[in-house]
């Protein structure tokens, strides 16, 4: 009886190895948001006529990002077809402690297969009050993709 047992036992592994080594899992679709460089952009508006010495912040969505690849992980990171999303950059003067934000920008990323989103956004140069960045833009466009994921075969 033992060893019916046993048999039975060694056959009903084998057969579970050999169903799980054949399923072939499904691929998944993972979306995927498409930022180009946002530091080249970035630098490209500062260039412009910036005054020495500011420091530059990033606030997406009341987050603050201090260097512009984070920003740009941070866009990726949004959820396709979100909207209502808002930017902001604050100029500071660390000698003296003051700042500037330039005016809020608000976009939308588009969904897969929509289109192309540009995002428009204003660097203050100075730190003036009276500068809200609309006299130097950065842009950059935002796409977002679909892209197929295959799990390797293990169980999700």
């Amino acid at each position: 009886m033992k060893k019916f047992l046993l048999s039975l036992c060694a056959i009903a592994v084998a057969s579970a190895c050999v169903f799980m080594t054949s399923c072939k899992d499904e691929d998944e679709w993972a979306e995927q948001v498409n930022v180009p460089s946002v530091a080249n952009a970035v630098a490209a508006a500062q260039a412009a006529g910036v005054t020495a010495g500011l420091t530059y912040s990033y606030q997406l969505n009341g987050q603050e990002y201090t260097s512009p690849e984070a920003l740009q992980q941070a866009i990726a990171a949004l959820e396709p077809g979100s909207q209502n999303n808002t930017l902001v950059v604050v100029a500071k003067d660390p000698a003296t402690g003051a700042s500037q934000s330039g005016k809020v920008t608000t976009f939308s990323v588009p969904a897969v297969g929509g289109q192309p989103q540009q995002i428009v956004f204003n660097i203050p140069t100075t730190t003036n009050p009276t500068d809200d960045g609309s006299n130097n833009t950065a842009t950059i466009s935002i796409t977002t993709t679909e892209t197929r994921q295959h799990s390797g075969g293990t169980i999700n």
